[in-house]
């Protein structure tokens, strides 16, 4: 039996996050992290994985204050300094083809609005920096292949105990679940959360560019689905960036199946002018689109956050920025109060919930209201988006608080 004071199921960026905010803030606690793969060192000679995020200033910040951005940003990011957003309104319209409302850094006095991470490189370096405590003794780390999948959880009054399907348990005092959308803490907690699928799914492609990517990222909102261009690091003098494609299942199931080449003519049509020039297509993935929240963030001394709380429409990329928002608000409630005391516990997680829970909601609704406000050409619609976007445009201070709070400042 292992006994610790904090037990975190899931060393992905928000769980081993959190590991390094308690670490840091508590000078005594010990932690047990568990987590199926440990991270390796990023091959930079390879192409940019498909999996990335675009991590905010305000996310940026957090990873400053915890020691790990330094890890992070001597491996490879790429930072995006404008944002772009367009609804197409066809060639038949009488004004123009797109309404676009531009977001830029410097015009607001920052150097950048956030950067394109590799989501394995932002792990790893987060791992990296909690290198420090394990050689101190006060971090053990776990791996879910060894000690099995979590069969059990069973809580009373000093704690809880966790059951492990290769024997051996893990007791603590508090157990934090970072375990994903498909989070077993959640299931073997009994925490009802109903999720809502969309009507379309998402392909992610690949493409090598001719010329280096610029540092703007851009969305067009069509009839069909969003599509976007993220941009991505350089490597080896080879450009980089991730097309983005909203689509119905079967239209994105198409796309799939075509060949590199096929595959890029169909994109190129399908963004309409907006690409630039590129050489190859190098990967691709497909995922359904979906949203579920959690009814309840926490149970006795257990307590969920990013994505085993919440998952949310990619649409503004700010899932894993929520995530981090979590951590930094429950860390803080945690920082000071004895883990033995179940009043302090409870009160403590009560306080996390109702500061996250109606921000984690407010974002799922904004995003629903954009995927269903812009994916209707009905002319009412059409006409609060244009007005919206142009107020958006022509309006600095309402145009500076939309990005502070993309930006998560």
């Amino acid at each position: 039996m292992k006994t610790v004071d904090i037990a975190i199921i899931g060393g992905g960026m928000v769980g081993a996050a959190f590991a390094l905010a308690m670490l840091r803030a508590r000078s005594d606690t010990t932690l047990a992290l568990v987590e199926t793969h440990f991270p390796q060192t990023p091959d930079l000679s390879a192409a940019p994985d498909l999996r990335v995020s675009a991590l905010s200033a305000g996310t940026v910040l957090l990873l400053q204050k915890l020691g790990a951005w330094d890890f992070i940003e001597a491996q490879r990011v790429q930072p995006y300094r404008r944002l772009r957003v367009s609804e197409h309104l066809g060639s038949h319209h009488v004004f123009a083809k797109h309404n676009t409302v531009r977001f830029d850094a410097e015009s607001m006095g920052y150097q950048q609005l956030g950067f394109m991470v590799e989501n394995a490189v932002t792990q790893w370096g987060l791992w990296r920096a909690l290198e420090t405590f394990v050689d101190a003794g006060r971090l053990r780390l776990y791996s879910s292949e060894a000690l099995g999948a979590l069969a059990d959880i069973q809580q009373d009054g000093e704690g809880v105990t966790l059951g492990f399907e290769n024997g051996g348990d893990i007791v603590a005092k508090l157990l934090v679940g970072a375990d994903g959308g498909r989070s077993s803490v959640r299931r073997l907690l009994q925490i009802p959360a109903p999720v809502k699928p969309y009507q379309q799914t998402v392909l992610a492609v690949g493409v090598e560019l001719a010329q280096p990517a610029a540092q703007e990222t851009w969305q067009v909102f069509k009839p069909s689905g969003p599509v976007a261009l993220l941009p991505l690091m350089s490597v080896a003098g080879k450009h980089y960036a991730v097309l983005i494609c909203y689509d119905g299942s079967a239209a994105n199931r198409y796309r799939q199946s075509l060949s590199d080449a096929r595959l890029l003519d169909v994109l190129r049509s399908h963004y309409e002018g907006h690409l630039p020039d590129i050489i190859r297509v190098y990967g691709r993935a497909g995922f359904p689109l979906s949203r579920m929240h959690a009814q309840n963030y926490y149970q006795g001394k257990a307590v969920l956050i990013g994505d085993a709380a919440h998952t949310i429409n990619p649409l503004a990329g700010q899932g894993v920025n929520l995530g981090f928002q979590d951590l930094r608000v429950l860390s803080r409630r945690l920082a000071f109060i004895d883990l033995a005391d179940s009043v302090a516990v409870a009160q403590a997680l009560a306080a996390y919930q109702a500061l996250r829970k109606p921000e984690n909601a407010l974002m799922m609704h904004a995003m629903d209201a954009f995927y269903h406000g812009f994916s209707n050409d009905l002319p009412p619609l059409r006409l609060l988006r244009n007005l919206g976007l142009s107020a958006v445009g022509k309006v600095p201070w309402l145009q500076q608080q939309v990005l502070r709070h993309a930006m998560g400042l």
